[in-house]
C-alpha cells in the first residue's frame, strides 16, 4: 500500500512538472510589469499610457510613463513594446483610468478586451479623471508609487464615501440589465490628482458624476455600507440662522426593496435603516438628552430621505440607473422589457423612507 501511495506521488510531481515546463515562462528581470493604464481621446484615435515601475535596492521605485496613440487600443501593448527596453507583462495590472473625453466616447471595447483576458484580474480598480488620464499620471506619477491612485480609491472605498467599483462589479452592472455602472471620479487639485466624487454611465458612456456626499448616498442605496460619513444640518435655535452641522459616520447600513407597481409606470418603495455615530456636535446640542438625541434623528432622517429623492431625481433626468431600479423592476415582471422602462425610467415613482439611529461619541464644541 505504502508503494502504491509513493507511486502516486511520483507521477504527481511529473505531471506538475511537465505541465510547468509546458507554461509560458519570463524572468522577472527581463520584464516590464504594467501596474496602471490610461485612457484619452485623441486625434488619432485613442492615446495609451502605461505606468511601468522600476524598483531599486532600498524598495523606491521610479516611474516610467510609456505612451502610444492608435487607431483602437487592441495595438496598445505591441505599439508600447516598440518603445520598451524590455517585454512589457500586465498581469499585475491593477488600475485603469479613463479619461473624461474618452469616457464619453465609451470605454465598452475597453471592458470587452479585460473580461476576456485571463491576465487582468476582476479585483483591479477603473476610474475616470477630469481632464486626459496621461495628465493625472502624469502628477501621479511624481509620489513614486505605481500603486497611488489605486490605493487612493481603495481606501476611499473601504473607509470612505465611495460605494465599491472593483472590474467584477462594473462587468456585473454592464452586462446586466436594468442597472449602469458608476467609478470613482478624479480631478487635479493644486497639481495634485484627488478623488472628486462618482462617475455615473449610460451603457458604456459617461452621463454624468455625482460629489462626495450624494457617492455616500450612492452607497446607502447599493450595499450594506459602514464608515461614510455626511453632515446632518441642525437647529439649534429659531429661525435657519441658527443652523448647523452634526457629523456623523456610519456603522452599519442596508437598503431594502419593494416593488409597489409594475404599470403603468412603475412603483418602488425604498427603506434605508442606517446605524451611526456621531463624531462632532455643535453647542446647544445634548445628545445626552433623549428628547434632542430623538429630534437630531428625526431630523437627520427626513434630511437623507430627500437627499436621496435629490439624486435619484439627477439620475432619472440624466438616465443613468446606478441604484438597478430596473433590475428590481425586473425580478417582479415577466414582461418586463428593457427598452419601454427606459422610456418610463424618468417617470418611475419612488418613495424613500429612512430609518436613522444615532450613537452619541464625538465631543461637542
Amino acid at each position: 500500500m505504502r508503494n502504491r501511495r509513493l507511486g502516486r506521488l511520483g507521477v504527481a510531481a511529473a505531471l506538475m512538472g511537465l505541465l510547468a515546463a509546458c507554461g509560458e515562462q519570463a524572468i522577472v528581470s527581463e520584464v516590464m510589469l504594467v501596474q496602471a493604464v490610461g485612457f484619452d481621446a485623441s486625434e488619432k484615435g485613442e492615446a495609451t499610457v502605461a505606468m511601468v515601475p522600476h524598483y531599486k535596492k532600498d524598495g523606491e521605485a521610479d516611474i516610467e510613463l510609456l505612451r502610444a496613440d492608435s487607431l483602437s487600443h487592441f495595438d496598445m501593448i505591441p505599439r508600447m513594446n516598440a518603445k520598451a527596453d524590455g517585454a512589457l507583462e500586465y498581469g499585475q495590472l491593477g488600475f485603469a483610468l479613463f479619461g473624461e473625453a474618452f469616457a464619453k466616447k465609451g470605454v465598452g471595447e475597453v471592458l470587452d478586451s479585460f473580461c476576456k483576458d485571463p491576465k487582468i484580474a476582476t479585483r483591479m480598480m477603473l476610474a475616470v479623471t477630469e481632464g486626459t488620464a496621461a495628465e493625472t499620471m502624469e502628477r501621479a506619477k511624481r509620489h513614486k508609487e505605481s500603486a497611488y491612485m489605486t490605493d487612493m480609491a481603495a481606501q476611499n472605498v473601504r473607509s470612505g464615501n465611495l460605494p465599491s467599483a472593483n472590474l467584477h462589479l462594473l462587468l456585473f452592472s454592464y452586462f446586466g440589465e436594468g442597472r449602469d455602472m458608476y467609478m470613482p471620479y478624479f480631478r487635479l487639485k493644486d497639481g495634485e490628482p484627488e478623488i472628486a466624487g462618482t462617475a455615473l454611465f449610460r451603457g458604456d458612456r459617461l452621463a454624468g458624476r455625482i460629489g462626495f456626499r450624494d457617492s455616500f448616498l450612492l452607497k446607502l442605496l447599493v450595499e450594506d455600507g459602514k464608515n461614510g460619513s455626511l453632515l446632518i444640518p441642525v437647529r439649534v435655535g429659531t429661525g435657519d440662522r441658527e443652523r448647523r452641522y452634526v457629523a456623523v459616520q456610519t456603522i452599519r447600513s442596508k437598503a431594502k426593496y419593494e416593488v409597489k407597481r409594475l404599470r403603468p409606470v412603475p412603483s418602488v418603495a425604498i427603506r434605508v435603516e442606517v446605524e451611526a455615530l456621531a463624531r462632532k456636535t455643535p453647542g446647544g446640542i445634548d445628545l445626552a438628552s433623549v428628547e434632542a438625541l430623538e429630534r437630531l434623528e428625526r431630523e437627520g432622517a427626513a434630511y437623507i430621505e430627500r437627499e436621496i429623492e435629490a439624486l435619484l431625481a439627477y439620475c432619472k433626468e440624466r438616465r443613468v440607473d446606478p441604484a438597478g431600479l430596473g433590475d428590481r423592476v425586473r425580478s417582479r415582471d415577466r414582461r418586463w422589457n428593457e427598452r419601454d422602462f427606459q422610456a418610463s425610467y424618468p417617470s418611475v415613482r419612488t418613495d424613500v423612507s429612512v430609518d436613522l439611529r444615532i450613537f452619541q461619541t464625538g465631543v461637542g464644541e
